[in-house]
C-alpha cells in the first residue's frame, strides 16, 4: 500500500496506471504521509503513532459520557493492544480507516457542541471518509443512524426532522464518494476501478487468509 502510495504522489493513476484492490482513499492517505513525513521508516513510524493518538483522543470524547475511568480505559487499552500486535497490524486499512471513524463516533456523540444539521453532516463525511479506505466501514456505520435520527428539543439544540437529518447525513456522506468518483472519471481510471471490484474483489474475498480458495457452506462460515 505504501508503494502505491509512492507511485500515486508520483503521478501515477490507480487502476489505469497499475493494478490494485485497494479503494482510492488508501492510496492518497499513503502518498499524503509520503510526502509531509517522509518515505521511509521515521515517516511511517510518526504517522503511525499519529493516527493511533488521534484513535485514542477520539475514543476518550466518545466514551466520556460513561464516565472518566470507562473512557480512558477505553482510549488506552486498543492502543496497548495494537503495539502489542506488532508489524502484522501496522497501518492495515482498518486502522486506517478508524481514524475517521472514530471521529464520526465522538462528533455523533458531541450532543449540544454542534448544532444537530452540522453534527449528523460531519458525520456523514467522516463515514464517507472511512468507506473511501475500507468500504465495510460505511455498512458499520449504519448502527449509528437510530442515534442521528433520534430527535431532542432542547433550549440550545431544537429538534430536526427525522428526514433532515438523513438529508444532512446523506449530504456529508456525498462530498467523499462524490470527490472518488469524479476523481476516477477525470483520470480514465473508472472503468478499471469498476472491472476490479466486479471481477477481482469477489475472487479475492474467496479466498482465506493464506490465498486457500474457499467455496460453498465453508466459505460462509469462514
Amino acid at each position: 500500500m505504501i508503494y502505491a502510495g509512492f507511485l500515486v504522489a508520483g503521478g501515477s493513476v490507480p487502476y489505469r496506471d497499475f493494478f490494485d484492490m485497494n479503494m482510492p482513499g488508501t492510496y492518497f492517505v499513503m502518498a499524503a504521509m509520503g510526502r509531509v513525513l517522509g518515505w521511509g521508516d521515521f515517516g511511517f513510524r510518526a504517522f503511525d503513532l499519529l493516527c493511533l493518538a488521534s484513535i485514542s483522543v477520539c475514543t476518550f470524547l466518545c466514551m466520556r459520557r460513561f464516565g472518566a475511568l470507562a473512557a480512558l480505559i477505553g482510549s488506552v487499552a486498543f492502543p496497548l493492544w495494537y503495539l502489542n500486535g506488532g508489524p502484522s497490524l501496522s497501518m492495515q486499512r482498518e486502522y486506517i480507516a478508524l481514524v475517521p471513524f472514530t471521529g464520526m463516533l465522538a462528533v455523533t456523540t458531541a450532543g449540544t457542541r454542534f448544532t444537530p444539521h452540522l453534527r449528523i453532516f460531519v458525520a456523514g463525511a467522516l463515514a464517507g471518509m472511512s468507506s473511501l479506505v475500507k468500504p465495510q466501514f460505511l455498512l458499520l456505520a449504519l448502527p449509528l443512524l437510530p442515534l442521528l435520527l433520534h430527535t431532542t428539543t432542547t433550549t440550545t439544540s431544537p429538534s430536526v426532522s427525522p428526514r433532515r437529518r438523513i438529508a444532512a447525513f446523506v449530504g456529508g456522506l456525498s462530498i467523499p464518494l462524490g470527490a472518488m468518483f469524479t476523481y476516477l472519471l477525470c483520470t480514465g481510471s473508472l472503468r478499471p476501478f469498476v472491472d476490479m471490484t466486479v471481477n477481482y474483489w469477489p475472487l479475492y474475498s474467496g479466498m482465506t487468509g493464506d490465498h486457500t480458495p474457499i467455496a460453498g457452506l465453508s466459505r460462509f462460515l469462514y
